[in-house]
């Protein structure tokens, strides 16, 4: 009899404080002891009031930001022992970013917008520039592969950002309020495709939302309230 094959975790956050200091004033503590689990697959959801550290805490997990204590380990490696270099290069290879708003590069088309991860871990152009328009037909702007940001709706952009942050095919997708800047049928339609393609790509996701009816559509729901994050 064939041995079940053994799910290791995607990542692993335990005991994560972030504290910020202000001038003249004692630190805040933002996140307070943090453990949270992820499996590939995993589709999560973090909710919490504004001000909360929701975002705080997405941006240690995706090392954008160290913490004050605490570790983070992904597929068993301790990210935040890695020098800048190859944080970097973590970033880029590990973990896709949507955010609220989209940071697209407002002198670049939409198609050289999601070539760029690709550009900046030396890839060549031609593969770049074929993957590249396969994904912004995947989210269904084969027809606006030259323009740029300021002639593409809000939509539109964030269909752009969704592209680029599957550009090297990342194991972890973590969204921050990704249709907080649009309509709520557009913002639907967003939702959607990200759940779609998330599916349909194998990632494991985290979003940070304020839309409770949004929250229990995924897998498990936590809830960060005064720096302690709970299982909802």
């Amino acid at each position: 009899m064939n041995k079940p094959v053994a799910v290791h975790p995607l990542l692993v956050a335990k005991g994560l404080r972030k504290a910020f200091t202000k001038r003249g004033s004692a630190p805040i503590d933002v996140l307070q002891g943090i453990d949270i689990t992820v499996q590939p697959g995993d589709r999560i959801a973090i909710v919490g009031k504004s001000g909360a550290g929701k975002s705080t805490l997405l941006h240690v997990l995706g090392t954008l930001e160290k913490p004050t204590e605490g570790t983070v380990h992904f597929l068993g490696q301790d990210v935040f022992t890695y020098d800048e270099e190859n944080l970097s290069k973590f970033r880029n290879q590990q973990v896709g970013f949507v955010f609220q708003f989209h940071y697209l590069m407002l002198e670049f088309t939409a198609l050289e917008n999601v070539m760029m991860p690709a550009l900046i871990a030396n890839h060549s152009k031609s593969q770049a520039k074929e993957k590249a328009n396969h994904l912004l037909s995947r989210v269904g702007l084969s027809h606006r592969t030259d323009h740029k940001p300021s002639q593409l709706s809000g939509g539109e952009q964030q269909r752009v950002a969704i592209a680029r942050s599957l550009m090297m095919s990342p194991k972890l997708l973590l969204t921050d309020e990704m249709t907080g800047n649009l309509d709520p049928i557009t913002g639907a339609q967003v939702f959607e495709l990200v759940q779609t393609i998330v599916s349909e790509f194998k990632q494991a996701l985290i979003s940070v939302t304020h839309d409770e009816a949004m929250a229990k559509t995924y897998d498990k729901v936590f809830r960060l309230t005064d720096g302690i994050l709970k299982k909802s």
